[in-house]
């Protein structure tokens, strides 16, 4: 957390227009973590330091089907936020995955934090489709 905050500073440092141009010196921030934690130090440092959450220059990412909940409440926030797709061969993509798991050990502690969510999300979406009638209906 303490690099993600020197990191993001030095990005405040350095200015940068509505058109992405930067002046005073260029650096972008990805900053790549499932940790929810970090995520939201990460948030309060930007608004601190008023840090558009917009801001070109700032990106936040994760892999694809961790943290899932934390990218979309991101994008939904305004934060630029990211999805790496991880691709490639099975046999050599799954030893990536599992060192990816092991580093983040925390991002499957959020999986029971996800799951509340997709029930719920899965219960909207049906009550919304009960509600509205089907554009392949066929009224007689």
């Amino acid at each position: 957390n303490q690099c993600a905050e020197v990191l993001i500073s030095r990005l405040a440092s350095s200015t940068c227009t509505g058109d992405g141009e930067s002046f005073g010196g260029s650096a972008s921030l990805f900053l790549a973590t499932h940790n929810r934690d970090s995520v939201a130090i990460a948030c309060n440092v930007m608004a601190a330091l008023g840090i558009a959450r917009d801001d070109p220059r700032m990106h936040f990412c994760q892999i694809q089907g961790m943290a899932d909940d934390v990218t979309i409440s991101l994008g939904l926030e305004g934060y630029n936020a990211l999805k790496l797709v991880p691709y490639g061969v099975f046999g050599e993509l799954l030893p990536w995955l599992l060192r990816r798991l092991e580093e983040n050990h925390d991002a499957l502690g959020g999986a029971a934090t996800e799951r509340p969510l997709l029930r719920n999300e899965l219960w909207r979406r049906l009550a919304l489709s009960v509600q509205r009638p089907s554009l392949f209906s066929v009224s007689r």
